[in-house]
């Protein structure tokens, strides 16, 4: 799972790390984000690579009511090509979800809490969640939204929980954006990163 994670950086520096001029959008750091907020995205719109706000929860296009239906904030990423849910997202509307770090809880023997553990990219540059994003409309209700995709975990991660999101390479970036790369390609993708991308600090 990936349930929570951070984004300590303003829209100036993330649009300069995905060569996007954020123009008058705006969001404050945020050390703690949630399901159901608004967050930035990266995402191509008409050709143009945007950052755009969206709910964090899928709302698929072709739901009768959102609040009837599961809003998922995660979306596994072997099957999610499959899933009448989010198959038509992950063939064409892939988006990157900014992150500095993200968080995973770990149980521990004998300790009743568990231990949160802070993930980060090893050289301190922002982690490129691998994202699906949504648009829905009703009238004149709309939601924009998005989902991380989630995979078996790399060794680092496997010793604190059986899933991690996928991670894309920097090289991959434009790629994984782009509508017109084939499904297959975007199934690859979607491996675990090496452990020696990321490092895990327990809070």
């Amino acid at each position: 799972m990936c349930g929570r994670y951070e984004l300590n950086e303003t829209p100036a520096r993330v649009g300069a790390r995905y060569r996007i001029e954020p123009g008058d959008l705006e969001f404050a750091p945020n050390a703690d984000v949630r399901p159901t907020t608004s967050n930035p995205v990266v995402l191509v719109h008409d050709g143009v690579r945007r950052i755009e706000l969206r709910r964090w929860g899928f709302v698929p296009s072709w739901a009768k009511d959102p609040k009837a239906i599961s809003n998922p904030f995660n979306a596994v990423s072997e099957t999610a090509p499959d899933k009448p849910f989010f198959r038509s997202a992950f063939r064409r509307r892939r988006c990157i979800v900014p992150a500095t770090a993200f968080f995973e809880w770990k149980a521990e023997a004998g300790v009743k809490r568990k231990t949160k553990y802070r993930i980060a990219r090893a050289d301190g540059e922002l982690i490129s969640l691998a994202g699906l994003h949504e648009y829905w409309q009703q009238d004149e209700r709309e939601i924009a939204s998005y989902t991380v995709l989630t995979t078996q975990p790399n060794e680092l991660m496997a010793a604190v929980h059986n899933r991690m999101p996928v991670i894309i390479g920097d090289g991959e970036i434009d790629a994984w954006l782009a509508p017109e790369t084939r499904l297959e390609s975007a199934r690859a993708m979607c491996m675990p990163c090496p452990s020696d991308w990321l490092v895990a600090v327990s809070q």
